[in-house]
């Protein structure tokens, strides 16, 4: 089974629902796909703070039940010799809450559910900080997977190099998308030849090897 590639220790933050055995099909996948001597796992809820209208006992058996509910996931992933810890982050709104959490603790690495029709995965994945990585699980498998993007006008020279090796290898051409942005004029302005419409690929690394150096003389590097 493939594991996803975390070259040093990393915190992987899984968002969990509030329903243990849901919760479960999100935290097995994860357990399963990340090396747990690289590995730190964060169980995370995401939660509306408690009304003052509740009384005592009742607000204290709430925050009671969601303790217990993240030490079983904690518990599980002890199980299965992963280190980890529990984190309850507060807000009204839940995905202004995720993508809070994001930029609060600087998250890279974020596995959450996708359920049919979720509006919160969707606006998560559209929203989330461009930095993170998010793996959407869906009935204990991995439904589809958002890439971390650089900020290429502050990237440096190898991480832009470094960033074109992984998406050539990835078929992926966000990157290439980016930087047509920022360098369009000078795109346009290189000529096709017939050999480009033989290999349209071809002239697509080529342009996406030519606005890097383009960035690099900008840059003055």
């Amino acid at each position: 089974m493939a594991t996803a590639e975390v070259k040093e220790e990393q915190k992987v933050y899984v968002l969990l629902p509030r329903d243990f055995n849901k919760g479960k099909h999100i935290l097995s996948w994860t357990l399963s796909h990340f090396p747990k001597d690289k590995t730190k796992i964060v169980a995370t809820f995401i939660t509306s703070p408690l009304s003052t209208n509740y009384s005592d006992a009742l607000l204290n058996q709430w925050r009671e039940r969601t303790n217990e509910i993240l030490d079983e996931h904690v518990a599980l992933c002890a199980i299965q010799k992963f280190k980890a810890e529990k984190l309850i982050h507060k807000n009204d709104d839940e995905v202004e809450g995720i993508l809070e959490l994001i930029d609060l603790m600087a998250v890279k690495n974020l596995v959450m559910g996708f359920p049919p029709n979720s509006k919160v995965a969707e606006l998560v994945g559209e929203k989330a900080n461009p930095s993170c990585k998010i793996w959407f699980i869906r009935n204990g498998n991995l439904l589809l997977t958002r890439h971390a993007r650089l900020d290429l006008t502050e990237a440096t020279t190898e991480e832009i190099e470094m960033e074109l090796q992984r998406r050539k290898k990835l078929h992926v051409n966000e990157v290439e998308m980016e930087l047509r942005e920022i360098y369009m004029e000078e795109i346009e302005e290189i000529p096709k030849t017939e050999n480009d419409k033989k290999d349209p690929l071809k002239r697509e690394i080529e342009q996406l090897e030519l606005v890097v150096v383009i960035f690099c003389k900008e840059k003055q590097i």
